[in-house]
Parts: structure tokens; sequence; C-alpha cells
């Protein structure tokens, strides 16, 4: 990875680029920002440039050996750990998805973690970072450096590492010379306070659709105005951009859609079988649909007081979002949105999804009627 080839985010290229120049790279270094926005590309970027044997202005060269192994990700002295699962009745290490890992990262780069999840059949898991992973990670470092000039372990994902994370405190403190630890985070507050107080952040920050939409046209060689709708629907990040514009349709939009035409109507056959269809949902397809269904609602509540060009949705959404601000004030758009923020909290402790849903169902057909 080169750092021409991250969309946007040249205030954090800058400083990278400033830091290698003056030999100060910190031992660990956090990225940090929202999904999709290049935290990822970033610290690929600065691994591939730390190993890189003849860099030019800060910038891997692309055409030494080292280079040539970092841009497939497999240069001996940078390694990964991300978040698995169990599989079946067992629980793979790090190794067995290594192979998969670096395919996603060709594939895709700006890759979520439903990417990783779904690439491994891990959708109905509950993902981590186990304290055997962490270790190995001591173990990985403590070697000698094979033929880079220094040692780079990029942590993808460090919010799923847990209260095991304190396990790298001393590694962190106490580094080998010339080693780093690169960790990629999309969720800088889940991440243990120990942890953050002694890692230097970068940040990234949501893209503007300019920058998006000529990145788009460049990758998928698709039509301005097909980029352009992407970027606007996007909300600033790349990964979602690309995803809309090679989906033929969209799936978020009329599963949340349905649900709420169903809460409408309260029928309670319906209401039960789509609750247990939900139960029965990957456990990241239910965040999915939660997520999407808070950004539906923030949309809701901008067109309250946003004229319709204000709007991030799709034609089809816009269409059903005039209906329900007809019928939902603002403050019954805002009850909903803490109600999908809850269920959030009651999937991650493990509740039954099903009561979730039909009681979320129940409320939301309340809210609908009376206000209809």
């Amino acid at each position: 990875m080169k750092w021409n080839n991250i969309v946007g985010q040249d205030s954090a290229k800058t400083y990278l680029k400033s830091i290698i120049r003056q030999g100060r790279v910190p031992h660990a270094l956090l990225f940090s920002g929202p999904e999709g926005t290049g935290q990822l590309p970033l610290a690929l970027a600065l691994a591939s440039t730390l190993q890189c044997e003849s860099p030019v202005n800060e910038e891997a060269c692309g055409v030494c050996p080292s280079c040539i192994k970092s841009f497939k990700y497999n240069h001996p002295d940078v390694n990964f750990v991300f978040p698995v699962a169990v599989l079946g009745q067992e629980r793979k290490s790090i190794t067995h998805f290594m192979k998969d890992f670096k395919e996603q990262l060709l594939e895709k780069p700006y890759m979520s973690f439903e990417d990783w999840a779904y690439k491994i059949g891990i959708e109905n898991k509950h993902a981590n970072i186990n304290a055997a992973d962490i270790r190995s990670i001591k173990q990985t470092l403590s070697l000698k450096r094979h033929e880079g000039r220094s040692k780079v372990m990029i942590i993808w994902l460090p919010e799923y590492l847990g209260t095991e994370g304190n396990i790298l405190l001393k590694l962190i403190e106490e580094p080998e010379d010339n080693t780093h630890l690169l960790l990629v985070t999309e969720k800088k507050e889940a991440i243990l306070p120990t942890i953050l107080s002694r890692c230097q952040s970068v940040d990234t920050f949501l893209l503007s659709d300019d920058v998006i939409s000529e990145a788009v046209m460049q990758q998928t060689g698709c039509s301005r105005e097909a980029a352009k709708e992407a970027a606007w629907l996007s909300e600033g990040r790349f990964n979602v951009a690309l995803q809309k514009v090679n989906s033929a349709e969209e799936k978020d939009s009329s599963g949340f859609l349905d649900w709420l035409r169903m809460c409408y109507k309260a029928n309670p056959e319906d209401l039960t079988k789509w609750a247990d269809d939900f139960h029965n949902m990957s456990y990241e397809s239910k965040k999915h649909f939660l997520s999407y269904g808070l950004h539906f609602l923030q949309q809701c509540l901008k067109a309250h007081f946003l004229p319709t060009d204000r709007w991030r949705v799709s034609e089809e959404e816009k269409k059903s979002m005039k209906s329900l601000v007809k019928i939902m004030r603002p403050d019954t758009i805002e009850k909903a949105h803490h109600l999908f923020n809850d269920n959030f909290v009651f999937l991650e402790r493990y509740a039954n999804a099903k009561l979730i849903m039909m009681s979320s169902s129940l409320k939301m057909h309340h809210w609908l009627r009376s206000e209809a």
C-alpha cells in the first residue's frame, strides 16, 4: 500500500511522512476513526514504508524486494492480529485464518468487520482476540528480524481484545528496538484506557463527497453520476460508497421499511414470524439491521428541518421517509432512535433477540398508530 492509494486523509498522511522523515515513528500508534475512512490503509502504507529498502520522499519505492513482499502482505517482518471466532467445536488460531485475511486485504483494504466475518463464515459468532493470540504477538516480536528494517505488528480492531489486552502493556511500555505496534480501530472508546494512554493517536475523518466520488470513479470506472450518488449516500465512508456502486439493490432499506410497514399493521402472525427470522439471523446481520435503523431514523429527524436535497437517502427511502415524517414527530423519532441504541446494548449482553424485536415492534406500532 502506498500513500497515494489512500483516499483523502491528507493531514494524517502529512503527519506520518513527517515522523518518518525525522526518524521518530512511535513504537505504538493508534489509527482511529469511523469505519471505511482509511485507518487500515494508513497502517499498511506506514508498514510498507518502514520496510522499504529505498524510500523516496517518505514513500515506499514499490519495486525493491521488501516492497514487493509488503504489497502482497507477505513480508516476514510485518505481522497481523485480528478477531476470529470458534468454528464448529474448535477455536482456530489466527494462523489458520492468515491466508484468508491477506486475501481480503488485497481485495478490500477498506474492509469492515462484516466483510471479514462473511469471508471466514463467522457472521453468527461472537468474535474476539483472545489471550493466546495476544501472547503470540509477544512471542513474534521477541524474535529477531528476518530481513526488514523494523518489526511491525498490525492489530486490527483492538476493541475485540477485552481485558486480555492488558497483556500488551509491558510490550508497549518496553518495546524492542525498531519495533512498532500499529493498532487500527473503529471504536476508540471501546479500547482499554491503559492501552489508549500508551499509544499516540492518528485520527481519520469522514471524507467529503467530492473526494469519494473521484476515488470511486477511478477504482470502479463507473459514471460520474453513479459515483456522486454513491458518495452522497455513503456519508463520508469510502467502503460504503464502493458497496453502493457495486450493489444492484438496496437490501438494507427494503428490509427496514418492510419492518416498519409490519409494525404499522401489527398483524400478530407476521410480527412473530419476523421476530423468529430476526432471531435466526447472524449476530453481525442483527447489528447491521440495527445500524441501518439508526441511520434511517437520523435521516428522518433531518427531514423535519432540512430540504429534501440534504437528505442522504436513496429515492426509494425518500418516498417512505416523506410518508413517515407526516405521522412521526421529531420527539417520537428521537424515542425510536434511543430504542435502537438500547437494542444494541441488549444484543451485546446476549439478550433474547426475538424478545428484543417483538418488544420494539409493539412500541413502534404504538408510536406510529397514535400519531397517525
